[in-house]
């Protein structure tokens, strides 16, 4: 039959033939194609039912649950900001105070240099003479640790350091000065010996600005700096002192505390004996007169507590870190801030 075809019907044809093949090779393809993604599509829709959400809607009143749910869960994390609040708020608060936030000695180095011979003049005015066993004395040439300013102004960029060093050190003094009034077995002297505060303040101003910036850069929010102290007092005192660390609103940590005490050793024997020895055996008392024997027992129990606890004096070197909140004061400012 092809051959009854003219030339012209056997073009068509193959033209024909040919477009047919086109579109069975892309319906191909495209059958292909559409499986595929019918096949993402299904593995999508069985991702989303799955799991806990499948479990959620598939639980009557799964919805209203989660809903809840959610509510506490959002109650909850608003308490944990309450009570971290409650704890940090008063260590952000004690930064500001010891920075002196607003103030004009805390930015002004002459101003500065009025605050310091002022609080260095209090600590004076509240400390006792050489010798003396109701009162902190100081050390000498004491300054707050701050010597090197005794005779200086310090440089405007000094100045924000210095501001919260010199309210730190004042501040530990002024603790030291309210643990002596504790109640002691036996007055001891006790004696501020020397302080030390950080070496930012007294860098040059540039290597003071570096290191300031390294320190936030790792936290921005905690600045941590180590004060030192070389006291002698009675162990009453040491732990009083210890006592009002912890329980001071700025937030102090003794990472380093070593002493010795004045007594490396026992008395003598001997030593002792001659506390209790007396000229003639006691002789036998009347009935009316035990009482007064009994209060002479007492007087040799304080003699023997004389001997083994009393009038100690402990050498004492104590590093104290001051840790100071910067940043935010309130949930609410954060809140603000991040709108």
């Amino acid at each position: 039959m092809i051959k009854n075809l003219s030339r012209q019907q056997i073009t068509l044809l193959g033209a024909l033939a040919a477009l047919i093949l086109v579109a069975v090779v892309f319906a191909w393809f495209g059958l292909n194609g559409l499986g595929s993604e019918l096949e993402r599509a299904q593995a999508l829709s069985e991702r989303k039912v799955s799991g806990d959400l499948s479990a959620l809607l598939s639980r009557p009143g799964g919805i209203s649950a989660a809903r809840k749910d959610t509510a506490e869960i959002a109650k909850l994390n608003q308490d944990l900001g309450t009570i971290e609040e409650s704890v940090i708020g008063p260590w952000r608060k004690g930064w500001e105070q010891a920075s002196g936030l607003g103030m004009d000695w805390s930015r002004d180095p002459g101003k500065w240099k009025d605050k310091l011979v002022t609080d260095n003049d209090e600590i004076l005015k509240k400390s006792g003479r050489a010798g003396d066993l109701s009162s902190v004395t100081l050390g000498e040439n004491f300054y707050l640790g701050l010597e090197e300013f005794k005779q200086k102004s310090p440089s405007l960029e000094q100045v924000p350091a210095l501001a919260r060093e010199l309210s730190v050190a004042k501040k530990l003094a002024d603790l030291l000065f309210l643990a002596k009034k504790t109640r002691e077995g036996y007055a001891t002297p006790c004696v501020l010996v020397a302080m030390e505060v950080p070496l930012s303040g007294n860098l040059p101003a540039s290597d003071a600005e570096k290191n300031k910036k390294g320190s936030e850069s790792k936290n921005m929010e905690i600045h941590r700096e180590r004060y030192l102290l070389k006291l002698v007092c009675s162990p009453e005192v040491l732990y009083e002192y210890m006592q009002l660390l912890k329980q001071d609103p700025w937030l102090f940590i003794v990472t380093n505390l070593s002493l010795t005490n004045e007594k490396e050793t026992f008395p003598k024997r001997a030593e002792i004996a001659k506390l209790f020895q007396t000229e003639s055996p006691a002789p036998e008392l009347p009935a009316e007169q035990e009482s007064a024997r009994g209060r002479g027992k007492e007087s040799g129990k304080a003699k023997l507590l004389l001997v083994l606890s009393g009038k100690e004096r402990l050498e004492v070197n104590l590093e104290i870190d001051y840790v100071g909140w910067k940043g935010l004061s309130s949930p609410e400012k954060k809140q603000e801030a991040k709108k």
